[in-house]
């Protein structure tokens, strides 16, 4: 299944195809993503945003303490009660994303107007789609690149996290999700930014440059299916999110978000996406 995102994923020779797509991710997949860290809502009050953007710069600070930009943190460990971590398979598929960078408005930032040192920051939610990144967090400078390779070997720290679905999936009101098999164990790949040379208040998320619906990528230790509906807290109102996915074989897949209706999400097996990294500012 590598191999088939490496022939799904896109050179930066597709920046024309890039260029042409919709100027900004649509508003409905932009509220669903930014759950996936907290339930932050733009428009919510600001002291939520003050509390992401802290959260945003411990991370940044610990990341600074690494000798390359591809060093590896990892906390004490806990005594949680999680099952152990898996062997992440082996794999020297890479895919080559896209980077886009948007001021709140939804204008495109230049290139040479994004900070030269900026860094993307990656961990793994574990168990289930919605959440904050778990204890293994790695950075990756992009800088002013238009693209960037995710070697998906080098996310075998975040693949060995997969755990069984956690039984407070997405954090839901309420939850008919199910795996099967039930010992399934999976991660979602979970995505920030930092840079020290300028102060970077941002919201950041893998996207379809032409259908323009979130992406997700996930791994899983096995041939499984995602499915039921959950119901959860999106700012001030409820979102629905409606989970059939079907994955073949272990390893790393994408997830597509659509919105269908009015708060109202269809999650599914992605099968030719046009992967890119968006970065959005917040005002």
């Amino acid at each position: 299944m590598c191999s088939s995102l490496a022939a799904n994923s896109r050179k930066p020779s597709d920046k024309m195809r890039l260029e042409r797509s919709h100027s900004r991710v649509s508003i409905g997949a932009w509220h669903y993503a930014s759950v996936l860290f907290g339930g932050m809502n733009p428009n919510e009050d600001s002291f939520r945003v003050v509390a992401v953007l802290l959260g945003t710069l411990l991370i940044s600070c610990l990341t600074s303490c690494a000798t390359s930009s591809n060093a590896v943190i990892k906390p004490a460990t806990s005594n949680d009660n999680s099952l152990p971590p898996i062997e992440a398979q082996s794999t020297n598929t890479a895919l080559e994303i896209p980077v886009v960078m948007r001021t709140a408005d939804g204008n495109e930032v230049p290139v040479d107007a994004r900070p030269s040192d900026l860094t993307l920051l990656i961990g793994a939610v574990t168990g289930s789609i919605v959440g904050k990144p778990g204890r293994y967090v790695s950075s990756l400078r992009i800088g002013r690149a238009r693209s960037f390779t995710l070697d998906l070997a080098w996310l075998g720290g975040q693949s060995a996290q997969a755990v069984a679905i956690d039984r407070h999936f997405d954090r839901a009101l309420s939850s008919s999700v199910k795996i099967s098999p039930v010992a399934t164990r999976f991660a979602r790949l979970a995505t920030l930014t930092s840079s020290k040379n300028r102060y970077l208040s941002s919201f950041v998320q893998f996207a379809d440059s032409e259908t323009r619906d979130s992406l997700l990528l996930v791994y899983f230790d096995r041939p499984c299916r995602l499915s039921g509906t959950v119901v959860t807290q999106e700012g001030r109102a409820m979102a629905t999110s409606d989970y059939a996915v079907t994955i073949d074989s272990a390893g790393w897949a994408w997830l597509s978000v659509k919105e269908v209706g009015p708060s109202h999400y269809s999650i599914t097996r992605a099968t030719m996406p046009h992967a890119a990294l968006v970065i959005t500012e917040f005002r």
